[in-house]
């Protein structure tokens, strides 16, 4: 009884100080998710929203830092490469997918591939990201997805 009295000034330590944090210290132009390993979920590509179809998963990336491949998935194919960075420069290549055929997200699919030959730069703001190409023109905007 005497030992678990001990961890209730701790207990509350934690509550005072989990109840005064809040999101108001976070300054939303400065990333809060990073670039590599983090599910980013397509929003737009080629100025074009991506929608989920009913009973489809969803299109997304992954940015593997120890291997420096990327894998994700277009709404109907599985798609992996290999990138280069440099600060905030970027470059994709040797980008393959599976290939099944789905007429309804095949856009998704093409776009992206012609994005990925685009690709110069990227920003992060916050949870979200953007794809840039030379002249920092929007080819994709990404969203954080985070996964329990």
């Amino acid at each position: 009884m005497a030992k678990s009295l001990k961890f209730i000034p701790l207990l509350f330590i934690f509550f005072i100080f989990g109840c005064s944090m809040s999101d108001s210290n976070v300054n939303p132009k400065e990333p809060t998710s990073k670039f590599e390993n983090t599910y980013w979920k397509i929003v737009t590509i080629m100025g074009k929203k991506v929608e989920v179809l009913k009973n489809m998963r969803e299109p997304y990336l992954v940015f593997h830092s120890t291997s420096n491949k990327i894998s994700g998935y277009t709404g109907c194919n599985k798609i992996m490469g290999s990138y280069k960075i440099d600060g905030n420069n970027l470059s994709i290549e040797k980008v393959a997918t599976t290939k099944m055929m789905c007429i309804q997200v095949a856009n998704v699919e093409i776009y992206l591939l012609k994005v990925f030959k685009s690709v110069k730069r990227f920003e992060i703001n916050g949870e979200k990201m953007k794809l840039l190409d030379k002249d920092g023109k929007v080819l994709g905007e990404f969203r954080a997805v985070y996964l329990n």
